[in-house]
């Protein structure tokens, strides 16, 4: 008896695919490859236009409830942001500048944006690139005000100590464990769709003498 083996792939995995043989299946999706085309292989780059108006907005509403402030803040941004319409979009408008890019949230995380836009343009995966003028900007006015006020910051106090040590190192909220990772403030986990189907049925890989878990446990 002869055994057959086939590979399933997922949309997303058979697309990479496809992108790796140079195959471009266009037909239907012009308009959605016309917009992945024009910024396609170009690295991205963070736009604070966002992160500075809120926390301008929020500087001004000091005292007032907290759902006001947001509100306000809000308000602020869609008065003030600039308005990108770009080709082939359906619905105009958006929350940074054009090509492939990146908005802060001071509000979640901006205790070590500082940190983050010196080492982003360093990084060899994922690098980011930043204007010196914005790196000023989160640097010298938007890091400095979110100092102790962060969600995250609050977040990892309001753990208790057997979670805390579960999600980061206690001495070093910023540094994950990567065991239990929340997505409230690390939310990078909440860009991508996941292959729960391949994973629930194929098990995580191996790697060489020790079993690696390529997936991580998300919990609300």
């Amino acid at each position: 008896m002869a055994t057959i083996e086939c590979c399933v792939l997922s949309p997303h995995e058979q697309r990479v695919l496809e992108d790796q043989q140079g195959i471009q299946n266009y037909v239907g999706r012009e308009r959605a490859f016309a917009i992945l085309n024009s910024f396609k292989g170009t690295r991205p780059t963070i736009d604070v236009e966002r992160a500075a108006l809120f926390t301008e907005s929020m500087r001004q509403t000091e005292g007032e409830h907290l759902t006001l402030r947001w509100a306000k803040a809000l308000k602020h941004i869609a008065e003030h942001i600039s308005v990108y319409i770009d080709d082939h979009q359906l619905l105009v408008g958006r929350s940074g500048c054009t090509g492939r890019y990146g908005i802060l949230y001071p509000e979640l995380d901006g205790d070590f944006l500082d940190l983050a836009v010196e080492l982003l343009p360093q990084r060899t995966e994922s690098p980011f690139g930043i204007s010196e003028k914005d790196a000023r900007t989160v640097i010298e006015k938007i890091a400095p005000y979110w100092k102790g006020k962060t969600f995250h910051e609050d977040l990892t106090k309001a753990l208790p100590d057997d979670t805390t040590k579960l999600t980061c190192n206690p001495q070093n909220p910023l540094q994950s464990r990567f065991i239990v990772n929340e997505t409230a403030s690390f939310r990078s986990t909440l860009q991508w769709v996941h292959d729960y189907e391949k994973i629930l049925k194929g098990g995580s890989r191996q790697s060489g003498p020790r079993r690696r878990l390529n997936w991580t446990l998300w919990i609300l």
